[in-house]
Parts: structure tokens; sequence; C-alpha cells
């Protein structure tokens, strides 16, 4: 697990969700994952992936090895 100074990075692991719910409650998480959800469909889209279930190992995109 990542450390950043002495603070695992597991207890925040939802940071963004309790914060989503403390300024707006249920609406509040609700639009949050509307917002995650509509990231994940462009990233995909600019990836040329239709639908999660398209996303493998099989096929990167990009490695470590690939010139950037």
């Amino acid at each position: 697990m990542q450390l950043v100074g002495d603070m695992d990075l597991r207890q925040h692991e939802f940071t963004v969700q309790l914060r989503a719910l403390a300024c707006a409650g249920e609406s509040g998480v609700y639009d949050m994952l509307e917002l995650l959800r509509d990231e994940l469909d462009r990233a995909m889209g600019l990836c040329g992936l239709e639908n999660v279930a398209a996303i493998s190992q099989a096929h990167p995109i990009l490695t470590r090895a690939d010139p950037i």
C-alpha cells in the first residue's frame, strides 16, 4: 500500500463519497457517482472502447514501454 508521509492511503479511499454525503446528502452521492460515470464513459470513448466489458489486459492502450 502506498504511503503518504505516515498516512496509509486506505484511510482515504472514500473521502470523495463522504464529502459528497456531508455536503449534499444522498443527492450529493448520486451526483458524484454520475460524474464518475461520465468520466469513465469519456475515458473509454477516447480509448475506442464502447463498454466496460471491452476493457481488458489483452489489448492495452498504453504500456510503460511505449514512448510518450
